[in-house]
C-alpha cells in the first residue's frame, strides 16, 4: 500500500464500506426496536406483524409470548439497543470520514473507528443475547398456552409451537455471531500494523 498512489487502496476502501454497511444496518434495526419498545403499549396493540398463514391460533400464541418475554427485559434491553444505536452511529460516521477525511487525519479518525467497532462488537453480543433470552422465555410462555385443537392442523401446529421457539433462538445466535464477528474482524483489520503505516504515511503527505 503506497500512500504516494493517491486514493485508499482497494481492501481498506472495502472495510470501509463494509463497516458502513453493518453500522448502518445494526445501528437502524437498534433505534428501531428500542423505539417499538418505548412505545410497549401500542406494540401490544398492534396486529400481527406477520400473517397469521395456516394456524392463526399458533401465530396469536407466539406473538403473545414474545411479547410477554420483551416485557419482561424492557427497560434492559432499549438501554442496549439505543446504546448500540449510538455507537454504530460514530462507527458510521468514522468509517466515512476515514474515506473521506475532509481535513481530518485519519489517524486520529482509525482510532475512534477500532474502538468503536469494538464496542459495538460487544453490544451486539449483549443485544443478541438479550434476544435469544426472549426466545427462551417466549418458549417458557407457550407451554403454558392452551393447546391447540387436535387433528392435522392442530397436530401441525402442535410441533410448530415446541419447533418456533428454538428456531428464533438459533436466528438470534447465529446473526448476533455473524454481525458480532464481522465487526471484530473489521476492528482488527484497522488495528493492523499496516493500516496503521499506510494511515501515518498518508497523513504525512497531506500536510
Amino acid at each position: 500500500m503506497n500512500p504516494a498512489g493517491g486514493g485508499l487502496p482497494a481492501p481498506l476502501r472495502l472495510a470501509a464500506v463494509l463497516a458502513i454497511a453493518f453500522a448502518g444496518l445494526c445501528g437502524t434495526r437498534g433505534a428501531w426496536e428500542g423505539f417499538a419498545l418505548a412505545r410497549f403499549s401500542e406494540l401490544r396493540a398492534a396486529p400481527l406483524p406477520v400473517r397469521p398463514g395456516p394456524d392463526p391460533v399458533l401465530a396469536e400464541q407466539l406473538w403473545s409470548a414474545h411479547l410477554a418475554a420483551l416485557e419482561q427485559m424492557r427497560e434492559p434491553r432499549m438501554v442496549v439497543l439505543f446504546a448500540l444505536a449510538l455507537v454504530c452511529s460514530l462507527t458510521f460516521v468514522a468509517s466515512v470520514r476515514f474515506l473521506r477525511p475532509a481535513g481530518l487525519a485519519r489517524e486520529h479518525v482509525r482510532r475512534i473507528l477500532v474502538w468503536a467497532l469494538v464496542v459495538a462488537a460487544v453490544l451486539r453480543t449483549i443485544d443478541g443475547a438479550q434476544a435469544a433470552a426472549v426466545a427462551r422465555r417466549a418458549a417458557e410462555g407457550l407451554r403454558h398456552a392452551p393447546r391447540i385443537p387436535s387433528g392435522i392442523g392442530g397436530v401441525t401446529a402442535e410441533q410448530l409451537r415446541g419447533v418456533a421457539p428454538a428456531a428464533l433462538m438459533a436466528e438470534a445466535i447465529l446473526t448476533t455471531v455473524f454481525v458480532a464477528g464481522a465487526f471484530i474482524v473489521l476492528s482488527q483489520y484497522f488495528r493492523s500494523p499496516r493500516v496503521r503505516a499506510w494511515v501515518q504515511q498518508a497523513d504525512a503527505v497531506a500536510r
